[in-house]
């Protein structure tokens, strides 16, 4: 058959389309919906995707539950649309599409949940605490089995308890509320516990509580002899329940006291404090208070109420104390003997006697009754008189042949007596008088001298120049002999002296004769003024008419003087003066320079003083130090040399504390007016404060101070802020968060964050990035958290920022498919147990006869439908599982799997 040719035109728009076509980009695979599996723990879910190749086949890849799964080949609709199915509950993500070698992928996480069952359970009825609550039902009002998180319901305290479906129910926990109602306990105003004294006052008990619950008690009324328990039993209704009331009858007991009840005393004894506590713990008071050794009396003790006790008494009998007599004993002269003193009174008292007896001197002897006799000490005074030396007046001594009077007889004491031997006028004799007996004397003696006359001599008196002082002559001469001399002593002339003896001595007149030679005057040539200090010439020491001497005081060039001359010893001579006239050295005086500042003008210093006194100035004038200058007067003039300081005050640096940096903004202090400087400085400051940039300020001293100008710099630090912006993040559980880097305005700054919810996985605050984690939730809801950043820079902190951080929660479940084939095409070949937070789970699989085929023991084992190397046939297979999740909870499970190929 022939060809027809293909018109041009018609092969233009085939190759057109076919180069059309080939140039098509792959399409890019969009999300569409997704469907749960409609029975619980069913495999029937789907998720559909649109945006692909028209009728293309594409290799599907993904993560069912983090386990990747696939290559599974599908082929998209005439839309564009490829539905996956055979799903079952769980997490999906990281869709690829595969078309030759062109990999599309959506990788956003989808959930497809098992039905979701509210288990449903009539009320639970209130009960008192206490009593025996209903059981919880282990199936709801719909038959849906299931376990309680506690067992058994808490009869005290109201509480909320777990029902937790079975997996297989596919039913969500259900929370019931119990409500304990709280027994009203009985009370009474006496409490649960009471303690009498026995035989004392007890109440009596009412038939209704204080808070209005009526009942009995057993017994009725309170023995108030012995200790009891009494029973109240409630007879109101509702939730009441009785009481207690535990008696305790305390024995009364006697105060005992380490003094006993009584006791006798001699008057004036020492007795005892009553005290407060008995001996056996009893406290109380006395009546009366105090135990009298002067009276007896009966004293009451009464315990404190408040305590089981009897009153007691303690009785003092005080007997009356005797005062012994003795007879008393006569006077003794010191050192007649003494006879011992009765050792038993005139009234039968026996006692001793103190002190010693002492015939020297008279005593007072006290006596002491022996003990366990009321006496009273007493005394007896035995007068011992001392023996009496008779004395007489003196007799004055005599000249010998002088007549001498009678002794007297009798002496200034009233001693009479006699002398011995005779009187005698011509010797010195010593008598002795010798008392009549009878009397309490001693025997003394009396002297009497007898001299013989004697001429006093005495030493010569050389001669003297007139006037000079004569010594007063001796009143005792050589020979001791005292006297006065006549006429007065005269040193002008020459005398004899009459010397005449007092009277009473043995002895006669005798005179002395004293030379006085005339007095010279000495002369001497006067010396002329001087100025004060200069050289004084040595006075001469030889007058002008011969006389030698020496001048004092020592020459004084510095002051007028008057000298006096003293004639050498053995010259008559008077002494005589001269004055030497001093003129004194005028000190200049000058006006005060006022102090002036380092480099000021100074001027030229006066050359004539305010006081008249010509001179010069040195050093030379020097306007940048403190300097004393002396002034030195003109020769000729009688001056001293002058000093005048003038006093250059150097220029201080104010100085003034540091002031802290700032940031942009903040307020800032005025600087202050006064430096710190010992002696502050003020002035003023500019420019104006300026608390947004860095500024250095400058000080200038107010006129009139010795001070330069100061500077001031006061750093303002700029506030940090944040040059990126943070975005919301919402993860699954276990996902790996990437680290997020920040960046502030300025290189130096820095970063500080808090997190709200530390249980996301992320540290509860940190600075500079945030670092990667490994986020975590293992709770049934979604954790939110908080990050709230500020940036920093030398401490001045920018405005915050927060973003959020949302962890999902991954399915808790465990899966077990219901069906798989394992028939080598590459899907569904094994079956494997899936569970987000499996920590160890054991699966037994059993054919429909109970034969074991095999065990799974982790999420990585899968059974591919053989037994002992051989494929089971089609069917159902019965399994038993146990498991344990990562939070503690254990898993039971029983089920059907469908092997099919």
């Amino acid at each position: 058959m022939k060809r027809t040719p293909v018109p041009l035109i018609i092969l233009l728009i085939i190759l057109h389309w076919c180069n059309y076509t080939l140039a098509q980009p792959a399409a890019k695979p969009v999300f569409k919906s997704s469907s749960n599996p409609s029975l619980c723990n069913g495999s029937d879910g789907l998720f559909s995707f649109s945006g692909l190749q028209p009728n293309t086949t594409y290799q599907v890849t993904y993560n069912d539950d983090l386990v990747p799964t696939g290559p599974v080949a599908i082929t998209s609709t005439a839309s564009g649309e490829l539905t996956i199915t055979g799903l079952d509950a769980g997490i999906y993500e990281n869709f690829s599409f595969d078309l030759n070698g062109s990999i599309s992928t959506v990788l956003t996480g989808q959930r497809l949940s098992n039905p979701i069952t509210k288990p449903k359970f009539s009320s639970y009825p209130s009960f008192c605490a206490g009593s025996t609550p209903p059981p919880l039902p282990l199936i709801d009002d719909n038959g849906m089995s299931g376990t309680w998180n506690v067992p058994t319901v808490n009869n005290q305290t109201s509480g909320t308890y777990t029902f937790t479906p079975d997996p297989s129910t596919c039913g969500i926990p259900f929370k019931l509320t119990t409500v304990v109602i709280p027994n009203v306990v009985a009370t009474f105003s006496f409490g649960t516990s009471l303690t009498i004294c026995r035989s004392g006052t007890a109440p009596a008990l009412p038939g209704t509580s204080t808070n209005g619950i009526t009942g009995i008690w057993t017994p009725a009324t309170i023995d108030t002899t012995q200790s009891g328990k009494y029973d109240f039993t409630p007879t109101s209704p509702g939730c009441v329940v009785g009481t207690t009331l535990n008696v305790i009858v305390n024995p009364n007991i006697v105060p005992d006291f380490p003094f006993g009840t009584g006791t006798t005393i001699c008057a004036g004894a020492p007795v005892v404090t009553l005290p407060v506590k008995s001996s056996n713990n009893i406290t109380g008071t006395w009546s009366p208070a105090t135990v009298s050794n002067t009276t007896s009396g009966i004293y009451t003790f009464t315990p404190s109420a408040g305590q089981c006790a009897t009153t007691t008494t303690y009785t003092v009998t005080v007997n009356p104390n005797s005062t012994p007599t003795f007879n008393a004993v006569a006077p003794i002269c010191a050192g007649t003997t003494l006879l011992p003193l009765p050792t038993t009174s005139n009234e039968s008292i026996t006692g001793t006697w103190s002190p010693a007896l002492n015939n020297n001197a008279t005593t007072t002897y006290t006596f002491t009754p022996t003990a366990g006799q009321c006496a009273t000490t007493t005394t007896l005074t035995i007068t011992v008189g001392a023996k009496v030396t008779p004395t007489f007046p003196a007799v004055a001594p005599i000249c010998a042949g002088t007549t001498l009077l009678p002794l007297p007889t009798t002496s200034n004491e009233s001693i009479t007596g006699t002398w011995s031997p005779a009187l005698n006028n011509n010797a010195t004799t010593t008598y002795t008088f010798t008392p009549t007996a009878g009397q309490c004397a001693t025997t003394t003696t009396l002297t009497i001298t007898v001299g013989a006359k004697v001429t006093p001599t005495f030493a010569a008196v050389a001669p003297i120049c007139a006037g000079t002082t004569l010594l007063p002559l001796p009143t005792t001469s050589n020979e001791s002999i005292t006297g006065t001399w006549s006429p007065a002593l005269n040193n002008n002339a020459t005398t004899t002296y009459t010397f005449t003896p007092t009277a009473g001595q043995c002895a006669n007149t005798t005179t002395l004769m004293i030379t006085v030679n005339p007095n010279v005057t000495p002369t001497f040539t006067p010396v002329s003024p001087i100025c004060s200090g200069a050289t004084l010439a040595a006075l001469p020491t030889t007058s002008n008419n011969s006389i030698t001497g020496t001048w004092s005081p020592a020459l004084n060039n510095t002051a007028t003087t008057t000298y006096t001359f003293t004639p050498s010893a053995g010259q008559c001579a008077t002494t005589t003066t001269m004055t030497i006239t001093v003129n004194p050295n005028i000190t200049p005086t000058f006006a005060a320079v006022a102090p002036i500042c380092s480099g000021a003008t100074l001027a030229a210093l006066p050359t004539t003083s305010d006081n008249g006194i010509t001179g010069t100035w040195a050093p030379a004038l020097d306007n940048t130090t403190t300097t004393t200058y002396t002034f030195t007067p003109d020769a000729g003039q009688c001056a001293t040399t002058a000093t005048l300081t003038i006093t250059v005050n150097q220029k201080i640096k104010p100085a003034f504390p540091a002031v802290a940096s700032i940031c942009t903004g903040a307020a800032l202090q005025a600087l202050p007016l006064s430096s710190t400087n010992t002696i502050p400085v003020t002035g003023t400051w500019s420019p104006a404060l300026n608390n947004t940039v860095t500024t250095t300020y400058t000080f200038t001293p107010d006129a009139g101070q010795c001070a330069t100008t100061s500077t001031l710099t006061i750093q303002v630090n700029p506030m940090a802020a944040f040059m990126n912006i943070i975005r919301d993040t919402t993860v699954y559980d276990g996902a790996l968060v990437a680290a997020y880097k920040f960046s502030v305005n300025d290189p130096a700054g820095g970063i500080k964050w808090n997190n709200s919810n530390p249980s996301i996985g992320l540290a509860a605050s940190g600075t500079g990035a945030i670092p990667s984690f490994r986020a975590t939730n293992m709770a049934d809801s979604a954790l939110n958290a908080i990050i709230t950043t500020v940036p920093f820079t030398n401490g001045c902190a920018g405005a915050t920022q927060s973003f959020k951080i949302k962890v999902l929660p991954l399915s808790k479940e465990v899966f077990v498919p219901n069906v798989f084939s394992p028939d080598g095409d590459g899907r569904n070949d094994q079956l494997f147990i899936y569970g987000n937070y499996i920590a160890s789970v054991e699966m037994q699989i059993f054919n429909q006869w109970g034969q074991h085929l095999t065990t799974l023991g982790s999420t990585n084992q899968g059974w591919d439908g053989k037994y002992k190397g051989n494929a089971q046939p089609v069917g159902v297979y019965l399994y038993v599982l146990r498991a344990v999740l990562k939070d503690g909870r254990n898993v039971r499970m029983k089920g059907s799997i469908t092997l099919i190929r």
